[in-house]
This record gives C-alpha cells, sequence and structure tokens, in this order.
C-alpha cells in the first residue's frame, strides 16, 4: 500500500471508521474531530510537497494535548502524532487499513 496516495475520501472513510468505534462520551472528553489536512513529502528539513489528507483533531476539555499525546505514545500500541495550536493530531496518511480498530483501541484505553 502506497500511503501518501490514499484519496481523502478514502481516507475520511477511515477517520469515520475510528470515530465510529469510540463512545460518544470519550469524543466529548478528547473532543475528537475529523479535519482536513495535508502531510509533507520530503527529506530533511525542506519538505518539497504538501499533499492533501484527512486528520483526526483532539481538543480534550480536562488534559493537556501534550499528556493525551503521551499517553497515547506510551499505549499498549503506541500511537503517534503530532501538536499544532494546542491540538493534538493523528494523520491519518500514516494509518494502515489493518490499524485502524487499533487506532480506536488505544485512544479508547486513555
Amino acid at each position: 500500500i502506497n500511503l501518501l496516495q490514499t484519496n481523502r475520501t478514502q481516507l475520511r472513510k477511515n477517520a469515520e471508521q475510528i470515530v465510529s468505534d469510540l463512545t460518544s462520551t470519550l469524543i466529548e472528553k478528547f473532543g475528537i474531530t475529523i479535519v482536513e489536512s495535508a502531510v509533507e513529502a520530503g527529506s530533511g528539513s525542506l519538505p518539497v510537497a504538501q499533499i492533501p489528507s484527512i486528520a483526526l483533531q483532539f481538543y480534550p476539555r480536562k488534559m493537556k494535548v501534550i499528556e493525551l499525546a503521551r499517553k497515547l505514545r506510551n499505549g499498549k500500541i503506541p500511537v503517534v502524532g503530532y501538536i499544532k495550536d494546542n491540538r493534538f493530531f493523528i494523520d491519518l496518511k500514516a494509518v494502515l487499513p489493518s490499524q485502524i480498530s487499533l487506532v480506536a483501541a488505544t485512544i479508547a484505553e486513555v
């Protein structure tokens, strides 16, 4: 699978699957929304292209974003994302189809 070639329509379906596997309580607790994003392709500090993507955005109500990132990274199955503008993101370009349920399970463990 070439993750960089997966289109936004499929990535949104993947994101929707992850969100549908979570309880409404978790979605609200972590302020989870599906947003359009872009990943950068290239090497080193100067990426050469931005590629349209979809991400899960987290804006937790009762936890610092950095703490959420740490808990996800240190879960039984580590999930790594990035922080921008006091939000945590998991970009779906970096998630294989076989990992969708694992991402949801890791979020549910936090």
